[in-house]
């Protein structure tokens, strides 16, 4: 098992392994995406590669919702429901949901049934999460 720390907060110093035109995000291959720059999405997959995409975060977000047949209004009464307003994707037990409200530009989306744990720093309010990818790395 390998154990790799990536700080979210440094993506501009981050070792890129590649830059790809399009990537379909899945619910079995990303651990988090964010937008790297305007035109860039960041793509952390389950086998540790960090790769960008050539495709705003948004367009990345609306092919992935497409691909999973998940339908917006959907979403809005399942996160009506909870009083939540900042939404995320839902389909069963998978769930790719942001960390903060989807215009802020340091938002985080994450795949949540492939986080084992996370924890708040109240050092300086950032969290720490625990992902499991294939082969058990965290």
């Amino acid at each position: 098992m390998v154990r790799k720390t990536i700080d979210m907060s440094m993506l501009d110093k981050l070792k890129i392994d590649g830059e790809v035109a399009n990537y379909l995000v899945q619910w079995d291959n990303t651990l988090l995406l964010t937008a790297y720059d305007q035109n860039r999405t960041f793509v952390l997959t389950v086998d540790g590669e960090q790769l960008l995409i050539r495709e705003r975060l948004k367009d990345v977000l609306s092919r992935f919702a497409q691909a999973n047949l998940i339908y917006e209004y959907e979403m809005e009464v399942h996160f009506a429901k909870v009083g939540c307003q900042t939404r995320g994707y839902v389909a069963g037990h998978h769930r790719l949901v942001p960390t903060c409200g989807s215009s802020n530009e340091q938002v985080i989306y994450y795949m949540v049934h492939l986080m084992e744990d996370a924890s708040e720093l109240e050092s300086d309010k950032r969290i720490e999460m625990i992902m499991t990818g294939r082969e058990g790395d965290k």
